[in-house]
């Protein structure tokens, strides 16, 4: 029999997906749960080993799981994915698009806003609000900020009757960080002490983001590299507790249990990448999907609606797929066909061409 692909073969890298996607499918612990929101520790919602305690020497860091006790354990997940001998909870990746930019990112962000226009601004909210995304959009101008909010110039974009929390998509509040820190510098009172934390704060998250770009070519951090994300993830997140506190009874500022998956994330970096671990790609492909689905029901029973749409995907995959090829043998013929020296080719997927080819030559 000969070996499918010329022998190579898929390995299970990561297991990717939200929160929702976790508990409901995976049968992980809920994240909700104050006896145990994570699926990488043995960490509870208050005491000893509480989730909440962001520092170097946190309770929860001396609890998570290995792969033998986690195997020992009775109330694991029964899913089949997880009944491998060889399987490990760490392949279970927390996701930092829905960690932070959908999640923790939009409470913060939020509490910042209207912080901004209810207090530290002179005017009224909505005025003040005006002025506050007319910086925006001249940071995004002059910056050439690739995503962009369309506007955000109504308060209902991040008021809500508990905490607020910031609308928008992934890569929406992703890019913000950057703003945001333009416009606080610009109105803040730095004779006030909590000013400044926020001012670090925000100047700390824009480091974060900026490292994880910096770091967008590797498969993990490098050591130092790693040392600094984890220090700066872990000084940040102390700091957002200081700030919390402080603005209690104002309602500013809500600390979730994403903020303790950030953590899981900056630890792993020395491991594995932030950035191979998001789920842009998936919400991408949920977006292309539901537009494909839409244009598939006109005229269609439900069972012949499914049936319609993974034909239209399959001929659409072809098409790609048929394209794609062209490039590979144009890769190949710039390299007087070797792949040991390979430069770009035009589709900019020269890595994804060696996997292919080697693939389907190997034969």
């Amino acid at each position: 029999m000969r070996p499918l692909a010329g022998g190579h073969f898929g390995v299970l890298w990561g297991i990717l997906g939200d929160l929702d996607y976790f508990s409901k499918v995976l049968n992980l612990p809920r994240s909700t749960l104050a006896d145990g929101p994570c699926a990488l520790c043995r960490c509870k919602g208050h005491g000893p080993v509480s989730w909440t305690d962001f520092r170097t020497g946190a309770g929860w860091r001396n609890v998570q799981w290995t792969a033998h006790e986690w195997r020992l354990w009775d109330g694991r997940s029964k899913c089949p994915l997880f009944q491998d001998p060889d399987f490990s909870p760490w392949l279970v990746s927390m996701d930092w698009m829905h960690a932070k930019y959908l999640g923790h990112d939009q409470q913060t962000y939020g509490s910042v806003l209207s912080l901004l226009v209810h207090f530290v601004l002179p005017g009224q909210p909505e005025s003040n609000l005006e002025i506050i995304w007319k910086d925006i959009q001249s940071y995004y101008k002059r910056n050439q900020t690739p995503v962009r909010y369309k506007y955000l110039n109504r308060l209902s974009m991040f008021q809500r009757k508990t905490y607020p929390k910031l609308r928008g998509k992934a890569a929406e509040v992703k890019y913000l960080a950057g703003p945001l820190l333009h416009v606080w510098q610009k109105y803040h009172n730095p004779r006030l002490s909590i000013h400044r934390d926020i001012l670090l704060y925000l100047k700390l998250n824009l480091q974060i983001e900026e490292q994880i770009v910096d770091n967008k070519d590797s498969l993990a951090f490098p050591e130092e590299e790693a040392v600094r994300f984890e220090e700066s993830v872990t000084s940040m997140l102390l700091l957002l507790t200081r700030i919390a506190e402080h603005f209690l009874e104002e309602n500013l500022f809500n600390i979730t249990q994403k903020a303790h998956f950030m953590q899981h994330v900056a630890l792993l970096a020395r491991c594995i990448s932030p950035r191979l671990l998001w789920c842009f790609m998936g919400e991408d492909m949920q977006k292309r999907m539901s537009t494909l689905a839409k244009s598939c029901v006109r005229g269609q029973r439900p069972g012949q609606t499914i049936f319609k749409l993974f034909q239209r995907y399959r001929l659409a995959l072809h098409l790609r797929f048929r394209k794609h090829g062209s490039s590979i043998v144009t890769c190949k013929a710039r390299n007087n066909g070797s792949f040991s020296d390979a430069k770009p080719c035009r589709s900019g997927k020269t890595n994804f061409c060696f996997l292919l080819h080697r693939s389907v030559s190997s034969d």
